[in-house]
Formats: C-alpha cells, sequence, structure tokens
C-alpha cells in the first residue's frame, strides 16, 4: 500500500519512535540509491482549478524537497564521522539520472547531508555549499537511452498492455476505464488511471497540507484511504457508473498507481535491463572495497521507482513497493571478514525519514548471520549474473548516427513521452560537452586537411 502524508496533531510527531539503525563500528563504505522525491503527475486534470502543479508535470514537489532533504539529514546521523561534515572529493561520488527530479532529488540530498561547516562555508546566509554529482543514464534511466533495443523489447508489452497481468486489468476494468477516459478525455487505458490517480493524491497532499498551516497542525503518517475529504471533479465526487459510490470509485482508481512501473519490476526482461548495469557498478565498487582499492566512504544514487526497485530486486531484497525518496542502503565491513548488510530507508513524515533493515529473500537470507551480515564473496556469487558489464552489447545498440549529437544534449529530459512509453527513444550518454568538443575538434581537422 502506498503511503502518503495527512493531518495529525502536534503530539503525534513528538511522540513517534526513533526507528533507525545505527552504522556498523566496523563500517568502510557506505552505498545508497534512492528514487526521487514527490512529484507532479504527468498529465493534470484540466477542470479543478489548480493552486498546486505549477512547476510543471513531472517536476519535484515542494514536499518532494523536504523528503530528500530529510532524507539527507538522517543520512548525515547514519554515517557520523565515517564522513567528513564538508565535501571532500577523494570520499565521497554521486550519480543521478538526467531528469530534473532526480538531480533536485539529489541536490537536496546533499544539502541536508553536507552544511557547510568552517571552509565551506560561503554565504553565511546559507546552509548550503554546492556539490557536484554525475549524470548516468545507461546506468540510472536505461529507458530513455537511444537505441537500447532490449529496453524497448521489454517496455513495449507493458505500454501496450499485452502482459497477460495487464491484459486481465484492462479486460476486468473496461467500464472504469471508459468512465475515466469520458470525463478526461484521455485514452481508456491504464495509463490514464495511473494519470489520474496521480492527481488524486497531489490534490488531496496539496489540500490537506494547505489546511494544516491554518490549523497548526503537524504531517504524519496516513494511509491513501484517509486522504478523500476534499473536493475533487464532480464527477468522481458524485459518480454516474454502475456498482460504484464514490468511496468504490476512488479506491479502484488508485489501484492503478505505478501500475506500469511495478509491472516492469515484476516482469523479468524490464527489470533485468532497468537494474543491470547499476547493479555492475555496485559490485564494482564493492569489489574494490574488498581488495583494498577503494578510497571513498560514500557513494549515492538516485533514480526513478522502475529502475531503484529493479536493482533493489535484483540484489535479493524482498520490497514489491517504494515510496518517493526511499530506497536502499548499503554498508560494508573488512572486519572480522569482508561483509555487506542491505538497509532500506523511507520518509516517516514529510520531513523526517527512518533507515532500517531490508528485508531479504530467502536466497540472501539463508547466507547472512543473526545481524543481516552477509560474505561479501557469497552476495557477489549470488546476484553478479544480472548485472551488466557492457550496457551497450546489453542493449543490442544499432550503431550511433548523426543524431547522437543532438540528442545527447539532454532533450530526452524534457519529453513528456518518454514517461508516458519507455520505448521512445532519450538521452544515451550525458557527458554531451566531451562528446561536441570531440565532434568539433574532429570537424576542425578534416576542415584543415581539406585547405
Amino acid at each position: 500500500m502506498l503511503v502518503w502524508w495527512l493531518v495529525v496533531a502536534a503530539a503525534a510527531s513528538s511522540s513517534a519512535a526513533r526507528e533507525s539503525r545505527a552504522v556498523d563500528e566496523n563500517t568502510k563504505l557506505v552505498i545508497f540509491g534512492s528514487r526521487h522525491g514527490n512529484r507532479h503527475p504527468g498529465r493534470f486534470l484540466n477542470e479543478n482549478p489548480r493552486i498546486w502543479g505549477f512547476e510543471g508535470d513531472y517536476e519535484l514537489t515542494q514536499f518532494g524537497k523536504r523528503q530528500g532533504f530529510g532524507f539527507g539529514k538522517e543520512l548525515r546521523e547514519f554515517v557520523g564521522a565515517l564522513v567528513s561534515n564538508n565535501y571532500v572529493r577523494h570520499e565521497a561520488s554521486f550519480y543521478t539520472s538526467s531528469a530534473n527530479r532526480c538531480q533536485m532529488t539529489l541536490q537536496v540530498i546533499m544539502a541536508g547531508f553536507y552544511p557547510p561547516d568552517t571552509f565551506a562555508e560561503w554565504n553565511h546566509a546559507l546552509e548550503w555549499s554546492p556539490v557536484p554529482y554525475t549524470i548516468d543514464d545507461p546506468m540510472l534511466r536505461m529507458y530513455s537511452v537511444k537505441n537500447c533495443t532490449t529496453s524497448q523489447q521489454a517496455w513495449q508489452p507493458i505500454n501496450d498492455d499485452n502482459l497477460p497481468e495487464l491484459l486481465h486489468i484492462t479486460e476486468a476494468n473496461a467500464q472504469l476505464l471508459d468512465y475515466i477516459s469520458k470525463h478526461t478525455g484521455w485514452n481508456a487505458s491504464i495509463e490514464s488511471a495511473t494519470d489520474l490517480a496521480d492527481n488524486i493524491a497531489e490534490i488531496r497532499l496539496e489540500h490537506v497540507l494547505s489546511c494544516s498551516k491554518s490549523s497548526q497542525f503537524k504531517i504524519a503518517l496516513f494511509t491513501l484511504q484517509d486522504l478523500y475529504n476534499s473536493s475533487l471533479p464532480e464527477w468522481i465526487e458524485h459518480p454516474k457508473l454502475a456498482g460504484f459510490d464514490k468511496q468504490a470509485l476512488k479506491q479502484a482508481i488508485m489501484s492503478f498507481v505505478e501500475k506500469h512501473t511495478l509491472t516492469c519490476v515484476d516482469y523479468e526482461p524490464c527489470r533485468d535491463i532497468m537494474g543491470g548495469t547499476w547493479l555492475q557498478h555496485i559490485l564494482s565498487t564493492l569489489r574494490k572495497a574488498a581488495s583494498n582499492q577503494q578510497t571513498q566512504k560514500l557513494l549515492g544514487y538516485v533514480s526513478h521507482l522502475e529502475v531503484t526497485l529493479s536493482v533493489m530486486r535484483l540484489m535479493m531484497m524482498n520490497q514489491s513497493s517504494l515510496d518517493t525518496s526511499a530506497g536502499f542502503l548499503i554498508e560494508y565491513r573488512d572486519k572480522p571478514a569482508p561483509s555487506v548488510r542491505l538497509l532500506y530507508h523511507e520518509p516517516l513524515a514529510i520531513d523526517r525519514h527512518t533507515i532500517k533493515q531490508a528485508n531479504y529473500l530467502e536466497q540472501l537470507e539463508k547466507l547472512s548471520d543473526s545481524n543481516y551480515w552477509i560474505p561479501f564473496d557469497k552476495f557477489d556469487e549470488l546476484v553478479r549474473n544480472k548485472a551488466i558489464v557492457d550496457w551497450e552489447s546489453a542493449c543490442r545498440r544499432k550503431p550511433p548516427d548523426c543524431t547522437l549529437l543532438h540528442d545527447a544534449g539532454g532533450g530526452a529530459a524534457k519529453n513528456a513521452n518518454i514517461e508516458h512509453n519507455r520505448t521512445t527513444s532519450g538521452t544515451a550518454v550525458l557527458r554531451s560537452s566531451n562528446i561536441r568538443f570531440t565532434a568539433l575538434f574532429a570537424l576542425i581537422l578534416l576542415t584543415a586537411a581539406k585547405t
């Protein structure tokens, strides 16, 4: 069940028990992965007067920023003195997809994690200092990579609702999907129902939180069913659909939340291509640590639901869903022997986060001790068959053409169709400045040769 936030009395927030795990005294390296924070829907309902969503479709909301900042603060509490108070390049590296919501989530995580101290202070009015990061779509946004045949073929039956599960859902909900289409003007599809569910979730979140400010309440946890007490479109508030009253219609719509992305995670071809390159990057880092070649103490990644949850499943975590800003942590220690422990982090409230033990799938649980530590060599042996060493070969990628230079500029991040159709070609490699420079240099050489 998705978790959202609502209003409770101020005492509820202060009485919530702190659940976060403490870092092991022998931990030498911490790796975290996170889904981006709360974001707007891919399409907005036109008939609702909106006082929200001004950032644009799929963009990070103010609540998503607060989620990320809260995780950054909790991450600092977790790692403690293992990582310096200020960013130092030999200690840490960070990665994100090209999507605005992922880059911005990473930025606010770093703001919460690295409040400037001593030499990093540059403006006393700002509790912030910039931190560099790398954009890597083949690792963290494979569905946007240009000419990735494997990704396109994995997404096609999902986008077309042709997998058995999706066919059944479409047939069983035909009347509902037609009703949604009639009142939104969108296609009668799972995708449209998902967009509507996203709108309802954001409408309720925005309305309740604006009310909480005037009522001097604080934010805490509520389930999605509790978010249905404000104005929605008339056709939802007073449905004219056989077999549905107001509550039944809302619940039916909300069952479509993240349907396609979660289907990708459950569908092995999609899960493998979404998470395999990221898994390889993690394993490569851990192998360096095991051979005493790793100097960095913290690695962080921000990605999307289907990518983050896919890599978690490839690492044998027993996780079926993932809230915005939630994800995983990996601890590596070398004493008493090289070993890893997998943790899970999630928002406890919009501004608060918790870090706890991850649930392991049976194969991984058998390898772990009573404190959930797993010998690294055993962990590596168990999961490495899903790691993608060469993403271009895994994509069965066609030879690049002259459009590569144009596409490498980040156009995919601006194209909302990528989010609605994961087979759409997009950004392949995000080191665009290097690509452009190389191309320009080659052009100069050719011109000089001709003259």
